[in-house]
């Protein structure tokens, strides 16, 4: 049996939350607060808002870095939300610190790559300035009734200095005239800290001696000293706007990587409101302290302030709306106490009365619909799950669409919740035009006050403008010229043997276009203003010889078109009137009077795009112009479904039997192509109709649809091609379909791959439409469409994780190698292992981000390790080397030629902050090889040892006897003693001699 605490990644019985679940934005001081901040990076999870308020805060600042001002960034939400943890997040990925063990701040949270890029951006720009800084703390733990002096207290804190302003001063100007290592030390020598003396410093004799003795010429005695320093320091509690902008350029420069500029710095004030509370005078003092930063520092220095409120909602802290204007709203709500049974909206009815989260209106108005009736009461619980739903975190991406309603409503698990699906829809509608239910987008809503005066505004102005006959004459005008050109576009016809082109010229008036016109005339007229047998009557009178195209649109669904026309412009009216509201109930308002606007916008499309296929199309001297027109219907007869090239319909109309001229052959072909009647298509590759060249003509083939598709259809079908990227003018659908089925297997092959990737999904379906050509594939794709965009958009989600997690897997086979010799191996490879075989790579939760930390961790602990053992070791042998009488008659170039031949340089820095850091030391110097270093210490010191003694002993001289001829003894004797004299020289200079 499985117990639920085996299915954690972590063993709930087992793990401990350092930080007791509160984050406090502090500076870690001691092992156990670098623990807490370490488990609170790892723990971070970036997603939602979290993620939306990171990507909304960095983009803010890399975008307005160059302005004379940068825009202040307020999180706000309720207590528990997460500001504090969000906040101290976002410092230590601002400024990437080294953790104690090395491994840098970034490295140890999971971000998603837009945040990577922005954070690589920021780098880049700190690179460009003084570097990147940070300073964040709690305002109310400052100076409680100054607020300069409680936002400098933060700054001074996380550089180091003494909170207060007078100690913080003096630090600045020992640092300013380079005394402040001398002072520190000299009052070292004398036992004593230059933190507790500064706090002192008016009445320390010791920090007045240091002075002196670095600085002589400072005051005459330490008296002197003391009183210079009360004058020069006072004891001020707070400070001006301009001496606050002073002291923070000083701590900016002091923190700068270059003293000409200043550091990319983020400030954190947190619990800002809480601080501020109700009194507008602090609150003035803070905008005007952060004011003049902004304005003395420009866009180098980003304000980050937190508090339980938006800014908009909160009259005490109105003033500084204006300054803190990139809003980052977090919130709180539990799921499991929001939804756990579709009954608890009951349960905890009266806790939420009297809490005021549920509104007495909205209470009472989820009452007065259940009337006894089994809709009533569907309608109640509807609405009371529109609000638990409302409650929810928005990171949760939970919509309160038609599916996610029903499944949460569904009382027979076992049936499932298709019966509710169907009656659904009815219901919610009619909730929206009782004014119960607000429609944003697919999602429900329920109505709020505000949002009932949007509604009431719209209901009336709707009502006026279903009276209002000019005001739908002229948007029905609109809408119908609308569709009409959409449908021409493009469109050029090419007149007579010198292939003039001729454009299409649309004429609504109630006149008859000018004959004269140099284009073809195409007069609309619709059957609200002319009656289909007045058009004919002017089709017949203009006579055979008239070029132009009489078109009647006929009075279909005329009352639907209405309503809709009415609605359309009520909404479009309300959403000019009222404006951008600023609470987010009147933005919400807005959303659905613009989802109606949406609503009534797509229906009238609908509702013209039918009127235009019903429209009629009249040639000059009466005859109606379809397919079925007897040169259209020749034509289609003699190309059938076989085809014909363009040369042999040309050769077969244009001779014998027919003698058509070719213009009105080409033409011919042309129209049954843009109708959709032919198929077209040249070296086997489809033509789109703008291609349909009369030079190109005879080289073209034309065969007969089967299926023949709507204009709806059409521009369904480029709606699929637009949403997957692909642009598609009317008439060219058949040429890009067979693009967006390509496009659609190359991202199925994206989203999977070896294991551990997925295998390849099925594109059986893919297969088949590209089997298909012309109208057939066109009209298999639409049926299609809904599973194709749901294929795209799964295969885009999985390619897009596919490129970011296979290097990461790359990464954990690699630290697995270098980790064959510790326990953590044991624990991970079989995890990994699984992953390979179970393909489970891009399965959420991510299932390696969790093995990739864990291995960094104690590799990077290992590493550290094993190089403070090495060093160790090297301390000590190397300390016989230098302890040794022959090594210290070394000089030091032989010293260091030793050291470089035996291997006894000193280790580089050890940098191992990145996993790259990491995997490359380890790759350079595997763990195995620091254990071999070691233990190889001894015989390379040996060997230094011998080196040395070498380089000691005395160089030999060579002595060349001289040629001589001897004839006698005492020649003899003579010449040997002379030898003997010239060795004997050297030996007794203590130089051994080679002959």
């Amino acid at each position: 049996m499985t117990l639920v605490r085996e299915t954690f990644v972590r063993n709930p019985l087992t793990v401990t939350i350092p930080n007791d679940g509160v984050a406090k934005v502090t500076t870690p001081t001691n092992p156990d607060e670098w623990d807490v901040l370490k488990y609170e990076l790892e723990h971070f999870v970036c997603e939602g808002e979290y993620e939306r308020g990171l990507q909304r805060v960095l983009s803010s600042f890399a975008s307005n870095l160059g302005r004379s001002t940068q825009p202040a960034a307020w999180v706000s939400g309720f207590f528990g939300c997460g500001k504090s943890h969000f906040v101290r997040v976002l410092e230590y990925l601002w400024r990437d610190v080294s953790m104690p063990d090395g491994a840098s701040t970034r490295s140890l949270v999971t971000l998603p790559p837009d945040i990577d890029e922005l954070l690589r951006e920021l780098t880049t720009a700190g690179k460009r300035e003084g570097g990147l800084w940070s300073a964040a703390g709690t305002l109310s733990s400052g100076a409680a009734g100054f607020v300069r002096a409680a936002v400098l207290g933060v700054i001074f804190k996380r550089a180091g200095l003494p909170g207060r302003i007078p100690h913080a001063q003096f630090i600045l100007y020992l640092h300013a005239e380079g005394l402040y290592d001398a002072v520190r030390d000299a009052l070292k020598s004398a036992d004593r800290d230059l933190g507790r003396e500064v706090r002192n410093m008016h009445v320390s004799t010791p920090l007045a001696e240091a002075i002196l003795r670095v600085k002589p010429d400072f005051a005459s005695d330490t008296n002197e000293v003391k009183q210079q320093l009360r004058a020069q320091f006072r004891k001020d509690d707070d400070v001006n706007d301009e001496d606050m902008v002073d002291l923070l350029d000083q701590v900016l420069r002091l923190q700068s990587s270059d003293p000409e500029k200043l550091p990319c710095t983020l400030i954190v004030l947190d619990e800002v409101q809480q601080y501020v509370g109700g009194d507008p005078e602090r609150c003035l003092h803070l905008q005007e302290a952060v004011e003049a930063c902004s304005s003395r520092f420009g866009s180098s220095v980003l304000f980050v302030g937190t508090g339980q409120s938006a800014l908009v909602g909160v009259t005490a802290l109105s003033k500084l709306r204006d300054r803190f204007t990139v809003g980052v709203e977090l919130n709180d709500t539990d799921v499991e106490k929001v939804i756990g049974k579709d009954f608890i909206f009951d349960q905890q009815e009266s806790s939420m009365l009297q809490s005021g989260v549920l509104l007495p209106e909205v209470d009472a108005n989820i009452r007065e619909l259940r009337d006894g009736t089994e809709e009533g009461e569907l309608r109640a619980r509807m609405c009371a799950l529109l609000f638990l739903v409302d409650q929810l975190p928005s990171d949760l991406r939970l919509k309160p669409t038609v599916e996610t309603l029903a499944d949460l409503l569904v009382t027979d698990l076992p049936a499932g919740s298709a019966a509710l699906r169907e009656k659904m829809p009815a219901l919610l509608e009619g909730l929206v035009e009782q004014g119960k239910v607000m429609q944003v987008d697919e999602e429900y809503r329920l109505q709020t006050r505000e949002g009932a005066e949007w509604e009431q505004a719209y209901r009336t102005a709707a009502a006026r403008l279903r009276s209002d006959e000019a005001a739908l004459a002229a948007a029905r005008t609109t809408a119908f010229r609308t569709a009409v050109a959409e449908a021409v576009k493009g469109l050029t016809l090419r007149h007579g043997e010198s292939k003039e082109p001729r454009k299409v010229e649309i004429h609504y008036a109630e006149d008859a276009p000018d004959a004269g016109l140099n284009a073809i005339a195409v007069w609309v007229r619709d059957e609200w203003s002319a009656t289909e047998k007045a058009v004919r009557t002017d089709a017949q009178q203009a006579g055979v010889d008239s070029p132009t195209l009489l078109v009647h649109l006929p009075r279909v669904n005329a009352d639907a078109l209405r309503e809709h026309l009415a609605g359309l412009t009520a909404a479009n009216e309300v959403l000019e009137t009222k404006g951008m509201p600023s609470s987010p109930e009147g933005q919400v308002a807005r959303s659905s009077v613009e989802t109606r606007r949406d609503t009534h916008t797509r229906r009238v499309e609908t509702l013209v795009r039918d009127v235009l296929a019903e429209a009629t199309v009249y040639q000059g001297g009466g005859n109606v112009v379809n397919a079925a027109q007897p040169v259209c219907r020749e034509l289609l007869q003699f190309i059938g479904m076989a085809g014909k090239k363009g040369t042999e319909i040309r050769a077969h109309f244009g001779g014998g039997g027919y003698g058509w001229p070719r213009d009105a052959i080409d033409g011919a072909l042309c129209v049954l192509t843009a109708n959709g009647a032919l198929r077209v298509a040249r070296d086997g590759t489809a033509v789109p109709v703008g291609d349909l060249d009369h030079t190109r003509i005879s080289q073209t083939d034309f065969r007969a649809e089967t299926v023949m598709l709507s204009t709806t259809d059409r521009l369904a079908i480029r709606k699929l091609l637009q949403d997957a990227g692909h642009s598609a003018q009317p008439g060219e659908e058949a040429v890009e379909v067979p693009r967006l089925l390509d496009s659609l297997t190359e991202l199925a092959g994206s989203a999977s791959g070896p294991a551990p990737l997925p295998a390849k999904p099925n594109g059986n379906h893919l297969t088949d439409l590209r089997a298909k050509k012309g109208n057939e594939l066109l009209a298999a794709v639409l049926e299609a469409r809904d599973r194709l965009q749901e294929n795209r958009e799964a295969w885009e989600a999985l390619a897009q994780k596919a490129r970011r997690r296979l290097p990461e897997w790359n990464d954990l086979q690699r630290l697995l190698g270098h980790a064959a010799s510790l326990p953590v191996h044991g624990e991970v490879a079989p995890q990994a292992e699984a992953i390979l075989t179970q393909r489970s790579l891009l399965d959420d939760p991510d299932p390696v981000a969790s093995l990739l930390a864990k291995l960094e961790q104690t590799l990077r602990q290992a590493v550290t390790e094993a190089r403070e053992q090495h060093l160790r070791a090297g301390t000590e042998k190397l300390g016989e080397l230098t302890d040794s009488e022959s090594w210290t008659q070394l000089a030091e170039r032989q010293q260091g030629e030793i050291n470089a031949q035996c291997g006894l340089q000193p280790l580089p820095e050890l940098s191992l902050s990145t996993r790259a850091e990491l995997l490359s030391s380890l790759e350079r110097m595997p763990l195995s090889q620091w254990e071999d270093a070691t233990a190889a210490l001894a015989e390379r010191v040996a060997r230094a040892l011998t080196m040395a003694a070498k380089l000691l002993e005395p160089k030999a001289e060579r002595v060349i006897p001289p040629h001589a001829q001897l004839t006698t003894e005492s020649e003899v004797d003579a010449y040997l003693g002379g030898l003997r004299d010239r060795i004997m020289e050297h030996l007794d200079a203590g130089k051994p001699v080679v002959l």
